[in-house]
């Protein structure tokens, strides 16, 4: 049965050159149905996986919807294909069901979008949508989202992310998102009425966009505008991983700089977060059991395909009396050092207990001065070469 296509007409007289690859009849007679006019399949048909290439070649789409269920191997492969034949393609993986794990492995072969078929068919439009009336000089301005997360309980990630949050505001427009469901806290640490933020935009998702993302966030005095958890932990569920990517999409197309406070999380919204992030910060302190951890954390990181170059290692509560030298830390961990951040605990004390920025505690001290230089470096290439791994404390 041959998919019956719409007339070329659109919403606004642009449509966007969709190429479809793997699909049966059935699903893509359903996206032919969704999408309507807003785009143009080129060609009219499904492409079979062993075609994907040569057709987008000559075709060059703008879109690529490509079948998660029928060949996930071949998806997989074909994605990053794509990407360098087709700088700036949109890449959908399309799929019948919404499994984490395979939502994880789309994202780290370059899908940007994940979609259930049919459910998510306005998920789909509205990215269609934005596609069409997006130039290439605007898809180069995507802003960075970098996830951070601490080798484990109390090593300092979300004063980290609050204060430099604060200083990048100074410069440039910044989010902040608590992605620590239920037990968030961001606003605390900014001494922000809390509010349902994150849980009200999760009530909009279907409707998500720049505007809707900022009339949820809360404003801090620091301009930096911060996404939090509600008060009260029992109001609503975790989303979805689909959703989770849905937000940090339209977080990067609205913001600059995104930080995302993952805490010590392994739930499956941390894990896309850290996945899907342009950069990862690891936080930790030095003491053996955090940089136990923070090697488990590594480990886990190479299992989910997030790449050593991405993954910053800063080293908070950093003394010269530390238990572990610097030459230590990076030799066992495998990885250089990117920042260290100086133990002050009057300083830390005072901002923590009284909702105060440690610029505004103490602006002269040595961790303030760290705070505002990691803030400046973070965005940079900062590619280093990496130490030779070599058989160490948790090895």
């Amino acid at each position: 049965m041959t998919p019956q296509l719409p007339r070329e007409t659109t919403e606004g007289g642009v449509t966007a050159a969709a190429m479809i690859v793997g699909a049966g009849d059935e699903t893509l007679q359903a996206i032919v149905d969704g999408l309507g006019g807003l785009a143009k399949l080129t060609p009219p048909e499904a492409v079979p996986y062993r075609d994907t290439e040569a057709v987008a070649w000559v075709e060059r789409p703008r879109i690529v919807l490509m079948d998660f269920d029928r060949n996930i191997d071949k998806a997989i492969d074909l994605g990053p294909v794509l990407l360098d034949m087709l700088p700036g393609v949109l890449l959908v993986a399309m799929s019948q069901k919404g499994d984490p794990e395979r939502i994880r492995t789309a994202m780290r072969a370059g899908y940007r979008e994940y979609v259930v078929v049919p459910e998510d068919m306005d998920i789909l439009r509205r990215t269609v949508q934005q596609v069409t009336i997006e130039s290439e000089a605007q898809e180069d301005m995507r802003g960075r989202v970098i996830a951070m997360c601490g080798s484990k309980g109390g090593v300092g990630v979300t004063s980290l992310v609050v204060n430099l949050a604060a200083e990048i505001a100074q410069h440039n427009r910044v989010l902040a998102i608590d992605m620590v469901f239920g037990m968030g806290d961001l606003a605390v640490l900014l001494d922000l009425k809390p509010s349902d933020g994150m849980a009200e935009l999760l009530r909009n998702l279907g409707r998500l966009d720049d505007r809707v993302l900022e009339a949820c966030a809360t404003v801090h005095s620091s301009q930096a505008l911060v996404l939090p958890q509600p008060e009260d932990a029992q109001t609503y569920e975790p989303p979805p991983v689909d959703a989770v990517l849905r937000v940090l999409h339209v977080a990067a197309r609205s913001f600059p700089c995104v930080l995302v406070d993952c805490g010590t999380c392994a739930d499956e919204q941390a894990l896309t977060a850290l996945v899907t992030a342009d950069e990862v910060i690891l936080v930790t302190t030095p003491e053996v059991p955090a940089l136990r951890n923070a090697w488990r954390r590594l480990r886990l990181f190479d299992r989910l395909g997030v790449d050593r170059d991405r993954v910053r290692l800063v080293v908070n509560r950093w003394s010269r009396s530390a238990p572990v030298s610097r030459n230590d830390i990076e030799s066992n961990l495998g990885m250089p050092i990117f920042a260290t951040l100086s133990d002050d605990p009057k300083v830390m004390y005072n901002s923590i207990n009284y909702g105060r920025l440690l610029e505004d505690v103490n602006r002269k001290a040595a961790l303030s001065r760290e705070i505002k230089a990691l803030a400046g470096h973070l965005g940079q290439d900062t590619s280093v070469p990496q130490p030779t791994p070599k058989r160490g404390l948790f090895r």
